[in-house]
């Protein structure tokens, strides 16, 4: 079952993850212009969200049943390192090349980090989040 999903712009390679499967996958187009499927990550816990980050040669993905962890990623699948574990429900994520963005829909919570630093709440009490997105450095989400 199909739990995240992310267009890269600039490839148009698509990106997803596998919850049932425990992989990451991109399907890229042929020379006839048709998507192949090719999978860039096995033996994953429970993968649900990923967000491409391809200007910066990145990739984050959620991992996690109970509580998650986000990791980053290079775009071949190589070279994890866990950035931060969330004891609540991941429900969106956005990079800006210098802070990625998460939405905590069990804490009602936005966060930031500096990749491999710093992690902030930007704003809490916000209901049940549902999505969110950052464009122009503004952060953007919706909830139930």
């Amino acid at each position: 079952m199909v739990e995240g999903l992310d267009v890269d712009p600039f490839t148009e390679n698509i990106y997803w993850t596998e919850v049932t499967r425990g992989t990451v996958v991109v399907g890229h187009k042929n020379h006839n212009g048709d998507y192949e499927r090719l999978v860039l990550a096995r033996d994953l816990h429970s993968p649900k969200g990923i967000t491409i980050a391809s200007e910066f040669g990145k990739m984050f993905i959620v991992e996690g049943r109970i509580s998650h962890v986000i990791s980053v990623w290079h775009m071949d699948g190589g070279h994890r390192k866990e950035l931060v574990h969330v004891y609540g429900t991941v429900s969106g994520m956005a990079y800006d090349g210098k802070h990625l963005y998460f939405s905590d829909s069990l804490r009602s919570t936005i966060e930031r980090i500096k990749v491999g630093e710093n992690r902030t709440v930007l704003r809490s009490h916000l209901g049940t989040l549902v999505a969110m997105d950052i464009s122009s450095g503004s952060v953007f989400w919706l909830t139930q």
